[in-house]
C-alpha cells in the first residue's frame, strides 16, 4: 500500500509504502527542496537517510542538473538546451555506469515534450538527423 501526502514546505512528494503482505518495516521516500546560491538543491532521502541528491542551475537557454552519490561525488549531468523561444530541443546527459566509465548521450526533444528513442554521440550528429526514430 502507498499513501502519498501533500507537499509542506520543502518537503515535497512524500510516499510512505507499506507491505502488508511481509509486514516489513514501513519505508518513506520524500524530497527535500531549496535554494542555496542561485541554484536549486534537491536531496532524495529514504527513511530520514539521504539516498541522493541534485543541483540545478537555470541559464538563459539551458538548464544544468547535476546528480551526487550519497558519498557527494557527481554520478551524472544533464543539460537541457532551449531555442531563442524558451522550446527545449535537445538533451545531453553524462552518466558514470557500474564500471565508472562516463556514458555521453544526445537526444532530440518534440515538441511534445517526448525525447527520441535514438541516442547520439555529438550535438550536431543529434540536431542535423532528421532521421533519428
Amino acid at each position: 500500500m502507498q499513501i502519498r501526502f501533500p507537499d509542506k514546505g520543502n518537503f515535497q512528494n512524500q510516499v510512505l509504502i507499506i507491505n502488508s503482505k511481509t509486514h516489513i518495516r514501513p519505508t518513506l521516500f520524500y524530497e527535500r527542496v531549496f535554494y542555496q546560491n542561485n541554484k536549486k538543491i534537491i536531496k532524495e532521502y529514504i527513511n530520514d537517510k539521504i539516498s541522493c541528491s541534485y543541483e540545478e542551475e537555470i541559464f538563459n537557454h539551458f538548464i544544468i542538473t547535476k546528480g551526487f552519490s550519497v558519498e557527494g561525488k557527481l554520478s551524472s549531468t544533464e543539460v537541457i538546451y532551449f531555442d531563442y523561444e524558451g522550446i527545449p530541443y535537445m538533451s545531453y546527459s553524462e552518466v558514470k555506469n557500474s564500471n565508472g566509465e562516463l556514458d555521453i548521450c544526445y537526444r532530440r526533444i518534440y515538441p511534445n515534450g517526448k525525447q527520441s528513442l535514438k541516442g547520439f554521440k555529438d550535438f550536431f550528429s543529434c540536431y542535423y538527423n532528421i532521421h533519428d526514430n
